[in-house]
C-alpha cells in the first residue's frame, strides 16, 4: 500500500503500481490494462503529476523507473537515443564525457526523467536561447493505449518528411500513450559561460532593458525576471543582489570566450542606458550553482502555481498589474523574452476568487492562463486549462482517435 500512496494524484490513490523492466514488458502491461478497461497514468519522476484537471479514474500508476540508460550514442553525429525513465542528470553526465549536453535545464534534474520532460514539454530557462525540448527530438518510440509499439522519426538529424508526428506526444501529459524511448540531437558544451544579475526599483527601467535585449545584438541564454520573494529563495541571489530592488533580472551568456565577454559589455551599456544602476557578475566558480538556482525558480513550491503566457511586449505591464492585484508577497518569476510568467501563491481563499480575474487580464493582453498547481477543491470550481477555441476541440478529437477507451490519464485534460 505504501507504493500506491506515494503515487497519489490529487488525493486519489491508484489500486496498482507497476514498473516494467523493458519496452516489451511495458507493452504487455498496457495490453493487459486495455483488455480489462483499466485506466493508467504513466509516471517518471512524478515532479509534474500535480498538473491537470482531476482524474476521472486512476487504476494504475505505470512507472518508467526501470526503463533507463542510453540505447545508442554517436558523439560525432551529435545524436543520442535514451530510454524514457532515464534521469536527466544521468543523461547529462553521460553526454558531458564527450563535452556535449542536451540544452534543457528544468527544476529537479535529479528526479525529472526524459519521458516526463517530453510528456510535459518542460525545458527550463535556457529555452530563451536554445528553444524548447521538442526542437531537439529526432524520434520517439511510443507504446499506444492498445499495447502496440510504434516508432516515429528516426536516429539521424535529417529524417523528417511530411508531418512530424513526434510533436503530438510532446506536451500530451501521458494522455495519448507512453513515451518509451527518444532520440535527441545534442550540442557541444559552450566554451565559456557567464552569469549576470541586475536589479531595479523602476518598472520603466526594467521595460527599457528588456526592450533593448529584444532589439539589440546580444542573445542571452537565460533572461529571468523575478521579484523579491523569489530572489529570497536563493541564497546566492540574496547574497549578490541589491536588497532594495523590487525586480531582479538573472541573465546568462553562453558561447566562445570573446563572444561572451563582448555580450556582457553590451549588457552593461544597455543597463546603463535603461537607468538600471545595479549590476553584478556571478563569480565563475559559482556559475553552475547560479544556473541551478535560476532553474529552480520555475517550481515556486507554493500550494498554488499559475502559469501565464502573453506576448513578450506585455510582460512588464502584467508584472506590475499582478504585483498590485495579488500583493508583493507573491512569488513571481518570468521568462520575460518568451512571455512566460509563473506566480506562486498561498491557498488563501481570496486567491481563488482572483484566478478568473487573472485569466481575464491575460486574455485581454492576448494570452492565456494554466493553473499548474491547485488544491483539489479549487480544481473543481476553476478550469485548470481554460479550454477555448478550435484547438482544444481538435485535441479532444485526437484523444478520442488514439485512446478510444479513454484509459490514459482520463480527465487530466478536462475530458
Amino acid at each position: 500500500m505504501a507504493d500506491q500512496i506515494e503515487w497519489e494524484i490529487d488525493g486519489v490513490i491508484p489500486s496498482q503500481v507497476v514498473a516494467p523492466k523493458s519496452i516489451t514488458q511495458l507493452s504487455e502491461w498496457i495490453t493487459h490494462f486495455f483488455d480489462r478497461d483499466l485506466t493508467v497514468v504513466p509516471l517518471g519522476g512524478g515532479t509534474k503529476r500535480h498538473i491537470g484537471a482531476p482524474l476521472l479514474k486512476y487504476d494504475c500508476a505505470l512507472l518508467t523507473h526501470h526503463l533507463t540508460g542510453l540505447t545508442e550514442y554517436v558523439p560525432e553525429d551529435l545524436t543520442v537515443t535514451v530510454q524514457a525513465g532515464t534521469i536527466l542528470n544521468d543523461l547529462q553526465a553521460a553526454l558531458s564525457k564527450e563535452h556535449q549536453w542536451l540544452p534543457i535545464d528544468p527544476p529537479h534534474p535529479d528526479r525529472a526523467t526524459v519521458g516526463g520532460l517530453l510528456a510535459t514539454g518542460f525545458c527550463g530557462p535556457s529555452s530563451c536561447l536554445y528553444g524548447p525540448i521538442r526542437d531537439y527530438v529526432l524520434g520517439i518510440t511510443v507504446v499506444q493505449p492498445t499495447g502496440a509499439v510504434t516508432s516515429f522519426g528516426g536516429r539521424v538529424v535529417k529524417n523528417v518528411a511530411g508531418y512530424d508526428v513526434t510533436r503530438l506526444y510532446i506536451g500530451s501529459f501521458g494522455t495519448l500513450g507512453v513515451i518509451a524511448e527518444a532520440t535527441f540531437k545534442v550540442l557541444p558544451v559552450p566554451e565559456h559561460r557567464a552569469g549576470v544579475l541586475v536589479s531595479t526599483d523602476s518598472l520603466a527601467s526594467l521595460e527599457s532593458l528588456l526592450d533593448a535585449l529584444v532589439r539589440g545584438p546580444i542573445s542571452p541564454a537565460i533572461c529571468q525576471v523575478f521579484n523579491r520573494p523569489a530572489a529570497e529563495r536563493s541564497p546566492l541571489c540574496t547574497e549578490l543582489l541589491d536588497s532594495s530592488g523590487t525586480y531582479a533580472v538573472g541573465l546568462a551568456f553562453d558561447g566562445f570566450e570573446e563572444e561572451v565577454r563582448w555580450s556582457t559589455e553590451q549588457l552593461q551599456k544597455m543597463a546603463k542606458d535603461a537607468g538600471v544602476n545595479y549590476l553584478v557578475f556571478v563569480p565563475t566558480e559559482r556559475h553552475q550553482e547560479y544556473r541551478r538556482h535560476i532553474a529552480s525558480l520555475h517550481d515556486p513550491a507554493r500550494p498554488v502555481v499559475v502559469k501565464i503566457v502573453v506576448p513578450s511586449s506585455e510582460v512588464t505591464l502584467l508584472l506590475d498589474w499582478l504585483t498590485k492585484t495579488i500583493g508583493s508577497d507573491a512569488f513571481i518569476v518570468s521568462s520575460a523574452l518568451e512571455g512566460i510568467i509563473r506566480i506562486g501563491l498561498s491557498d488563501d481563499e481570496r486567491f481563488l476568487t482572483l484566478l478568473p480575474t487573472i485569466r481575464e487580464e491575460a486574455m485581454r493582453r492576448g494570452g492565456f492562463v494554466i493553473a499548474e498547481r491547485l488544491p483539489i477543491t479549487w480544481k473543481k470550481v476553476f478550469d485548470v486549462w481554460g479550454h477555448s477555441g478550435r484547438a482544444w476541440q481538435l485535441m479532444k478529437e485526437l484523444k478520442g482517435a488514439l485512446d478510444p477507451k479513454n484509459l490514459f490519464a482520463p480527465g487530466r485534460m478536462g475530458w
